[in-house]
């Protein structure tokens, strides 16, 4: 029998000063399957897609599964394949990372000199690209 536990860790920045924040964000158990019947990556592909994907929440984080699904796939097909863990049980842990950064934070406005023309309006603070991808 094989137990495959697919945990989604998503990871963000918290702060521009590079803080880390980590949350786990899906964790999806898929209990006592044969693991005869897992010994071929395209038969835990199936089961990926039947058993794992609908369960993920976020379109980001079930993209990110999908495009790691060869790798998870190669990885618990090799567990249930070895012949020493095949009769004793597999229990098998996919740790998938997710990063995701914060793109736009507002930052307050420097106190400004006021004029005696100048109105009470209200000041706004500024908007400031974090990300360099963008």
């Amino acid at each position: 029998m094989a137990d495959v536990r697919v945990v989604v860790r998503r990871r963000f920045s918290a702060c521009p000063k590079g803080v880390i924040v980590e949350k786990v964000a899906d964790d999806i158990a898929v209990r006592r399957q044969p693991s005869r019947q897992l010994r071929t990556p395209e038969s835990v592909e199936r089961v990926l897609a039947e058993r794992v994907l609908p369960f993920i929440q976020h379109p980001f984080d079930r993209r990110a599964v999908a495009a790691a699904s060869k790798q998870i796939c190669a990885y618990v097909s090799g567990a249930c394949a070895d012949p020493r863990l095949a009769h004793h049980g597999v229990r098998v842990l996919v740790l998938v990372d997710t990063f995701a950064c914060v793109t736009l934070l507002i930052l307050p406005v420097p106190p400004r000199k006021r004029s005696s023309d100048d109105d009470d309006s209200v000041q706004f603070g500024t908007v400031v690209r974090t990300c360099p991808c963008l």
